[in-house]
């Protein structure tokens, strides 16, 4: 396998109507990729503020409008279509491997050439792998992940088993290897549980990074069906929702990181430092109902209880 140089890699970010965490996330590529390839793809943002970090940023990174031929879901909006543009304008740019964000993340660390080449070590030893998630892991799952997941033969990555309860074979973030997943996904398909489920069935793996360098933002704001309608606006209000970024990693955490047995899984929330949630040993990283959850106490409760309304309205 050629090795992956930095001319063969690209990275796509996707964004909608969170300016703040767009212009966030834009910020630490400028501290954390300098000179690699970035475009910007917009599913349509329609907010003023949004448009005007587009605006801003317009000369430095390339930006791409939203594939609106696809389906659109109610979670994610076009995103799913437009991962497959971006796939595919990647590999008319002649590019290898491809690094996925949304707006709602950040790096941490600086992408160097040792990440390139531990991603090709990765690729190398498991064949039957498209995918290398770059994230650091959640402590949410860690009882599951410390029992279930084994590490790598190229000890760059975590893998876990085909039945695990949850994302085993596909995350919609991280570095994809193109022509890996081409040959054995064949295409996208429409939302994370479906192309999670396609892997599981046909034994696909995706590795978990033991070097991680992003990640999701801790209880971020959110969109169902491209809204912010006024219950989810008050379940992630009562839920602290809001924007939290992360300080960027300092060398000295840096060296700990790289140099630390593999053994010891990267928690987000042992490594990364957001100084409004240092109090909470357990974050959050997903929209809804999954922040009141997280928060536990009444909050958990009310949680659970409205989760219980949903899955009843749901199945009625």
């Amino acid at each position: 396998m050629e090795g992956f140089h930095p001319e063969h890699f690209a990275i796509y970010l996707f964004s909608y109507n969170r300016g703040k965490f767009l212009d966030n996330c834009l910020e630490s590529l400028v501290n954390c990729a300098e000179g690699h390839d970035v475009t910007i793809i917009d599913d349509g943002s329609d907010d003023d503020a949004t448009r005007l970090v587009l605006r801003r940023w317009q000369k430095q990174f390339r930006q791409l409008g939203p594939d609106s031929k696809g389906q659109v879901e109610h979670k994610t909006g076009g995103l799913y279509n437009n991962m497959g543009r971006a796939m595919a304008d990647a590999r008319e740019r002649q590019k290898t491997l491809v690094l996925l964000l949304q707006d709602d993340m950040q790096l941490v660390r600086p992408i160097d050439q040792k990440d390139l080449l531990r991603a090709e070590a990765f690729f190398a030893a498991n064949p039957n792998a498209a995918q290398l998630q770059t994230c650091f892991m959640k402590r949410f799952f860690a009882a599951r992940d410390e029992k279930l997941t084994i590490l790598d033969s190229s000890e760059q990555a975590y893998l876990r088993p085909s039945d695990y309860p949850g994302f085993s074979g596909f995350s919609a973030v991280g570095l994809f290897h193109l022509d890996r997943f081409q040959s054995l996904f064949g295409q996208l398909r429409q939302g994370e549980y479906a192309n999670n489920a396609f892997a599981q069935q046909h034994g696909i793996q995706m590795g978990i990074a033991a070097f991680p360098f992003m990640m999701w933002l801790p209880y971020p704001i959110s969109h169902r069906g491209k809204q912010r309608n006024i219950p989810l606006q008050l379940v992630e209000g009562i839920a602290g929702c809001g924007f939290y970024p992360y300080r960027l990693m300092d060398q000295e955490a840096q060296e700990r990181l790289h140099n630390r047995h593999p053994d010891q899984r990267p928690y987000a929330e042992e490594w990364l430092h957001c100084p409004p949630l240092q109090y909470r040993s357990v974050w959050s990283f997903a929209g809804g109902l999954s922040n009141l959850l997280a928060r536990g106490g009444w909050r958990g409760v009310l949680g659970r209880l409205l989760g219980g309304i949903k899955k009843r309205f749901a199945s009625s």
